[in-house]
């Protein structure tokens, strides 16, 4: 088992806005190792036993973030995945029914979203 140091940890987010995309994965690359996926199959290309956890956006091109955390459960039921939308119709009830781990309404509070990631990887990584 690693030992908790968030900087040995990697985390995907995916996000179809570049912008998006690129701020956040920016922002919590103070933290951890991160990967920058702006699809559904490119999280795929970067996922492998390794991963932490993975924030990602609901609603994207293709598949969404629902179908991921769908795709993600069949193999993997301990990682942390969070939902990130600005849709204020969703909730987290709905997230967690999906598999998800919680919810993230943009704009996002990095700070949270740091302390929580690190907190769910942590308690995971106990089970």
């Amino acid at each position: 088992m690693k030992s908790f140091d968030p900087a040995l940890f990697t985390i995907i987010v995916v996000d179809d806005n570049p912008d998006f995309l690129t701020i956040t994965a920016t922002r919590l690359r103070s933290s951890f190792n991160v990967f920058a996926a702006n699809s559904v199959s490119a999280a795929f290309e970067f996922y492998d036993e390794k991963t932490d956890a993975i924030l990602t956006d609901l609603h994207m091109p293709g598949s969404t973030g629902k179908d991921l955390i769908s795709a993600i459960r069949e193999f993997n039921p301990k990682i942390p995945i969070y939902i990130v939308t600005a849709n204020r119709e969703i909730n987290s009830a709905q997230v967690l029914s999906w598999g998800g781990n919680g919810l993230f309404l943009k704009p996002i509070d990095m700070d949270e979203v740091t302390q929580t990631i690190k907190s769910a990887i942590q308690i995971s990584r106990e089970k």
